[in-house]
């Protein structure tokens, strides 16, 4: 198949571990939900292969605290800021 994809930041350094252990934590809630440690080392491992079919992306919607933070929540890991040092 003819596939390419843009990988974030976040989805290289979380899993859904940092998302739901001890409670959801808004400030790792993005979309694409993060999964599980196999599927972010199986992103490591492709975005680490030299392929041109990987893209680095970022999530450039960042929230107000306050949106993060109520009941329905914001999905966005902002990462636009630090993308390129990773």
């Amino acid at each position: 198949p003819n596939v390419a994809a843009t990988v974030t930041a976040h989805h290289l350094l979380i899993n859904r571990n940092a998302l739901l252990a001890g409670g959801l934590n808004p400030h790792h809630y993005c979309m694409p939900i993060v999964k599980r440690e196999s599927h972010r080392q199986a992103l490591l491992q492709a975005v680490t292969s030299g392929s041109p079919r990987f893209f680095a992306g970022t999530d450039s919607a960042p929230h107000p605290k306050h949106a993060k933070l109520s009941a329905c929540g914001c999905a966005g890991v902002y990462t636009a800021h630090a993308a390129i040092e990773l």
